[in-house]
């Protein structure tokens, strides 16, 4: 029942046995006229047992009343503190919600500046590469061109020495026939002298 429902219901008990009192009094004062002291005392002890057993009633419901309210004051008591520390607990996990939202938050921040770092090596890398390979393509066409123009040059220098050494076997023909030319000259000059 709501607080305070049992005093009052007992209040109401007590009133209504004293009306009832009153009431069986007049009527039985009603009745014995002819005795108004004996009436009076019949009614004086009805009305003084009626509040009395009233009074026994109002205590009684009292004490319910006064257990009711510390029971009520305990469940109180509990369920605020079960609300308290609910409360207390929810809080710490949201701020550990927080905490860990805050974290991630940063190492996100924290993963995209090296995402956009790395990145931006990685374009650093491919123009080295780029860079690299044109270099390497003109070193490449360049020596290529070198080794054709020294190739070039190597033949050009054994048809020389080719043509040389045909001249110069002509040049021993023509040296050992003029020797032989002498040679048989000489010895027809001397054959004639003699």
């Amino acid at each position: 029942p709501p607080r305070g429902a049992a005093p009052r219901l007992g209040v109401d008990l007590s009133r209504r046995a004293h009306d009832h009192a009153a009431a069986r009094a007049l009527r039985l004062a009603a009745e014995s006229e002819l005795a108004p002291t004996e009436d009076a005392l019949v009614r004086c002890r009805a009305s003084l047992e009626t509040l009395a057993h009233a009074s026994t009633d109002v205590a009684g419901l009292s004490e319910q009343s006064r257990a009711r309210l510390l029971e009520a004051e305990r469940f109180r008591e509990t369920k605020l503190r079960e609300c308290v520390e609910a409360e207390t607990k929810k809080r710490d996990d949201a701020a550990a919600a927080e905490k860990r939202r805050a974290d991630a938050a940063a190492a996100l921040a924290a993963a995209e500046l090296e995402a956009s770092r790395a990145s931006e090596e990685a374009e650093r890398a491919t123009a080295e590469r780029v860079a690299f390979e044109e270099s390497a393509e003109a070193v490449r066409e360049t020596l290529e061109r070198k080794v054709r123009d020294l190739h070039d040059r190597a033949e050009e220098y054994k048809a020389e020495s080719r043509a040389i050494g045909v001249v110069r076997d002509a040049l021993r023909e023509i040296a050992r026939a003029r020797a032989r030319f002498l040679e048989a000259a000489s010895a027809a000059a001397a054959a004639d002298a003699a």
